[in-house]
């Protein structure tokens, strides 16, 4: 008999399956990373229906699963939030889809994460509510994500130790013996420490330039593939980064 189930899902991607089919990847709150098959998409009512299945839409989701073995089917979903800025404002629907794709292209595994999931909706509803300082968000979810899948980095920094080692994950000392090919410069390692220390809100405030907040991107995405074994190809943050300039 198949079995339904009614859950949470942060929608990541999109894959079109057949001529109205399309596959929906998310992250479930109760069993983690899924796809769903959603039938009918390209007609009738489900054509305007799946404009709300946009990058980090949040559903309550009610899903089939057959015993044969095939992918659950999503019978149902209704917008759980608004979020009406992530889909008219250019910057933050940038943001939305660099972060959608980060999760896609990271996150693997089936099993529940709920800690996990709650950070990511109560990221979501911030970034949707920000008024101001929406350049910077990418950067501290870049952070606050290394410390919510057990990489934290070490906030130990001080000015004898302005440098920070991604392989150790701590900050460090400067010096003539030591090999900084692959450490954060001063500047990289203070806004480094910045968003482990700031409040949210006072990070968003800090003034950065548009060539900063590509670079720290790019440190922190190599600092996350480091720890998670693999090395994701984030076409979206060239897309992202256009829009600042």
């Amino acid at each position: 008999m198949p079995l339904v189930a009614t859950s949470r899902i942060i929608v990541l991607h999109l894959t079109k399956y057949g001529e109205s089919g399309l596959i929906v990847h998310a992250i479930d709150r109760d069993c983690g990373r899924t796809s769903l098959f959603l039938k009918g998409a390209g007609r009738g009512r489900n054509a305007s229906a799946t404009a709300l299945l946009h990058p980090l839409s949040v559903h309550q989701a009610v899903t089939v699963t057959s015993t044969a073995g095939s992918l659950p089917y999503l019978r149902e979903y209704t917008p759980c939030r608004t979020l009406a800025s992530l889909r008219t404002d250019i910057v933050k629907s940038s943001i939305a889809l660099f972060i959608s794709e980060i999760l896609y292209r990271s996150i693997h595994e089936s099993d529940a994460d709920t800690q996990l999931f709650d950070w990511l909706e109560d990221a979501i509803v911030m970034l949707d509510a920000l008024d101001e300082g929406a350049a910077n968000f990418h950067l501290w979810f870049l952070t606050g994500l290394a410390v919510r899948t057990g990489f934290r980095p070490e906030d130990n920094y001080s000015p004898e130790r302005p440098l920070f080692d991604p392989q150790a994950a701590r900050f460090v000392e400067a010096g003539p013996w030591r090999d900084a090919t692959d450490l954060f410069s001063e500047a990289h390692s203070l806004l480094l420490h910045q968003s482990l220390s700031l409040q949210p809100a006072e990070f968003m405030a800090l003034r950065l330039a548009s060539t900063t907040r590509r670079s720290f991107a790019d440190l922190m995405i190599r600092y996350l593939s480091w720890h998670w074994g693999i090395q994701p190809q984030i076409k979206s943050l060239d897309v992202l980064h256009a829009v600042f300039n």
